[in-house]
């Protein structure tokens, strides 16, 4: 686990530092907060709208059980010996547009068309105000992961997609 493993069930354990209270969720499809209610989770700001209680638990799960498919031995080092957290798409870079078929995308005058892309991201905050941050980069070439990194340990995880893709990685709605 990158981290103690959080419930948003209080019914599930004692330890209170054990227990969701909010989770903020920065993505490319913009950022979203969800926070315990007196009924259960909503999203911040809109607390009449309606969670799908399938991919809340999803979400809820991917982000406060971290459990990792593998920790990179060996990550790619920059020239000073640092991990190059860039080549993993867990620090902001500017990058080529990409077409279908992955080939750099050009401009009239035949540049390469780039981007800014941000890392997404989530925080999870517990009912005792300890707070997790998770940085999720770009999804491993098999599919079946993620590169992510834990606050500012100096590791890169690979955390499973199934729950990631679900919750984390999409938009609110």
């Amino acid at each position: 686990l990158m981290f103690k493993h959080l419930t948003y069930d209080e019914s599930s354990t004692n330890d209170l530092s054990r227990v969701i209270k909010q989770i903020e969720i920065y993505n490319q499809e913009g950022s979203y907060t969800l926070v315990r209610g007196s009924n259960g989770f909503e999203i911040k700001d809109h607390p009449t709208a309606v969670l799908n209680t399938q991919i809340f638990a999803q979400l809820s799960s991917g982000c406060g059980y971290t459990l990792a498919m593998q920790r990179l031995e060996k990550p790619v080092r920059t020239a000073d010996g640092g991990i190059d957290y860039t080549e993993y798409g867990l620090a902001p870079q500017t990058r080529p547009r990409l077409d279908e078929e992955g080939n750099p995308l050009l401009d009239d005058d035949g540049n390469t068309v780039t981007y800014d892309y941000t890392p997404s991201r989530y925080t999870v905050t517990t009912m005792t105000g300890d707070t997790y941050n998770v940085t999720l980069g770009d999804a491993t070439v098999s599919g079946t992961g993620y590169y992510a990194r834990y606050e500012d340990r100096d590791t890169v995880y690979i955390l499973s997609a199934t729950n990631l893709s679900a919750g984390a990685l999409q938009p609110v709605e």
